[in-house]
């Protein structure tokens, strides 16, 4: 499957980028010396570089590289120290509150990868901190949160606790929380919780005792959260899934890795993230890994799934027949119904879920009135002459 790099993964600087904060040795110094030749260093960056700067900042140091801009690179390096810093001092309280309260959690994505893999608060700049908890104390963990001043977004529903993974807090001096009752969105199964619990390692977030995915989940966890459309690509993921597989203590076992990605139908993600990583960086990957991922069958479905989450909306089909298609690959890997007696059951709710329809007549007259649009416009393009409405 041939991907749109320019949107997908890394542009030519980016990857150049990545290469400088990355890498060792003439690697790391070739690519700092191609990148800043090709760059304004005055100008401003986009976000995803500009967030690259302070771990650009520390393997520059480490090579001995001295140029002007390294003032700058410091600057910034300094103040995502400080930011992290305060951001993790202040998060310690509720996670404190939490454990006094007896809720057990597990710290995601920036929090676990600082404590773990990073182990330095100044290169992985965080806007937030990401907390999972057990899906039965979901609704007392949303009390403790509004008890201690904040607010979530919208309302849990029901329906959101059986569909959905996570939502979003805020309090009156704008930090911000993520709460999680599954690790992501793409895997919301019982079973795979009960994995992702078993196999997390206990850590310190500031003195506070909680717990952090092991490596290899982590891996599949932050390939999953980056191998998405974005109009700017989310080039973080490469930096963290190349420190991950690093500077893993355990190892990446990439047995349960490949097993977990076949089990959520997360093949086609996990397959083009490993073969970038390992071409484009040279990222120690099995070879063997890759064979087993190539050997796979992966559903029409999924691919269909898979090239609607990935490709830029202006590229999209956006007929009925994709989006229902991609809908019902979402439900069947979230819900683990993979029975048809099941799927006919069960797929409406989650539709009138996913398309935030109040009733089912409100979804039928959505779907009704998509099928008489498209069925109109198909009409309209195969009657209409040649020519029609060019200009002269």
């Amino acid at each position: 499957m041939k991907l749109d790099n320019k949107t997908l993964f890394a542009t030519i600087e980016q990857e150049l980028l990545l290469k400088a904060s990355l890498m060792d040795g003439e690697d790391a110094i070739h690519a700092w010396q191609e990148w800043e030749s090709m760059v304004d260093l005055e100008g401003h960056p986009d976000n995803g570089s500009y967030r690259l700067f302070p771990l650009l900042y520390t393997n520059l140091k480490r090579h001995g590289i001295e140029h002007p801009f390294m003032i700058r690179l410091r600057g910034i390096y300094r103040q995502a120290w400080y930011k992290n810093q305060r951001l993790f001092y202040d998060m310690s309280k509720v996670l404190r509150y939490f454990s006094d309260a007896g809720v057990r959690t597990i710290v995601l994505k920036g929090a676990a990868l600082t404590i773990l893999h990073y182990k330095n608060y100044g290169v992985r700049p965080m806007a937030d901190v990401d907390v999972l908890v057990h899906p039965h104390q979901v609704m007392l963990t949303v009390d403790l949160l509004r008890r201690a001043g904040w607010k979530p977004l919208s309302e849990i529903t029901d329906d959101d606790l059986y569909y959905n993974h996570a939502t979003h807090f805020y309090d009156s001096t704008g930090r911000e929380f993520d709460l999680h009752w599954h690790p992501f969105w793409d895997a919301c199964r019982k079973n795979n919780d009960s994995e992702f619990w078993s196999g997390a390692i206990p850590v310190s977030f500031t003195g506070v005792p909680t717990l952090a995915p092991n490596s290899t989940d982590n891996l599949l966890h932050t390939i999953v959260h980056g191998i998405k459309y974005n109009p700017e690509p989310p080039i973080r993921w490469i930096a963290d899934a190349f420190v991950l597989i690093h500077s893993s203590n355990e190892g990446i076992d990439w047995t349960r890795l490949v097993n977990q990605a076949k089990y959520n139908l997360l093949v086609p993600r996990l397959r083009e993230a490993l073969y970038y990583l390992l071409t484009t960086f040279k990222v120690p990957v099995p070879q063997s890994v890759m064979d087993q991922l190539n050997e796979i069958p992966v559903t029409r479905a999924e691919l269909i799934e898979y090239q609607e989450r990935t490709a830029n909306p202006e590229n999209r089909k956006n007929s009925l027949l994709s989006t229902l298609a991609q809908y019902l690959t979402e439900y069947r890997r979230i819900t683990g119904n993979f029975q048809i007696t099941a799927t006919i059951l069960g797929f409406p709710p989650y539709l009138r879920w996913r398309l935030n329809k109040k009733s089912y007549y409100h979804l039928s007259s959505f779907i009704i009135t998509k099928s008489i649009d498209r069925v109109r416009t198909r009409l309209y393009t195969r009657m209409r002459p040649n020519g029609a409405g060019e200009s002269s």
